[in-house]
This record gives C-alpha cells, structure tokens and sequence, in this order.
C-alpha cells in the first residue's frame, strides 16, 4: 500500500546522482550521434545536432519507469514557464498585482541566459 507510493514518488524524484548520470548521459549520446552522423552518414554538423535531439525527445517520452523523473523534472519547467508567461497583474478581474517569488526571477535569468545559446544556433 503506502510503501508503493513512497517508491514511485522516490524515483521520480530529482537528485543530484541522477542528474550527474543524465548529464553523462547526454554527453555520450551527443558525441556518439555526432560520430555516427558526420563520420560514418556523412551528415552535416546541424543534422547531427538534431538526431541528437531527437533522440533525447524520444527517450524523455518513452514511458519507462526509470525516466519518469525527467518527466517530472520537465512538468516542472513547463509549469515555471506557464507562470512566467501568465501576466502577474490581472488588470480585468481583481487589479491586485501578485508578489513575484524569488524562483521565478531565477528561472527567467537561467531562460535570458540560454538565449546564447539558440542565438548561436541561427
């Protein structure tokens, strides 16, 4: 009963090792795509950038147990996102701004500095 749910919530929850392994991972997965693509395909290097996405889109959706933190840890990005993009102020129903808490500039500062990132992708 109540040890089952325990166990599903503790493997989906993120931690530190798990993150460490999937950043690993990655890692492997990009160089290995990038070898297999350019090297043995002979794709060009923007062909293999998106294998490699497409690889990881496909293994976060894959509904294994054992990914179901990614899953999670992903929910919560949307989630932080959605409320980014939702104004604070509800200028037609109460007009009473809400307090922006502290996680939410956080994550906008983590989002304003990926966009390196994708400015450096076109």
């Amino acid at each position: 009963g109540d040890s089952n749910n325990h166990g599903n919530s503790a493997d989906s929850e993120v931690t530190a090792g798990k993150l460490i392994i999937f950043s690993l991972s990655l890692l492997l997965l990009l160089h290995m795509s990038t070898v297999t693509w350019i090297d043995f395909i002979g794709g060009s290097a923007i062909g293999a950038i998106f294998i490699f996405y497409l690889a990881v889109i496909v293994g976060i959706l894959l509904p294994l147990p054992s990914t179901a933190w990614i899953r999670t840890a992903c929910m919560t990005i949307f989630h932080r996102t959605f409320e980014l993009i939702n104004p604070r102020c509800f200028c037609l129903g109460s007009g009473i701004p809400r307090a922006i808490p502290f996680i939410d500039v956080f994550f906008a500062d983590a989002c304003c500095s990926l966009s390196k990132v994708f400015f450096d992708w076109g």
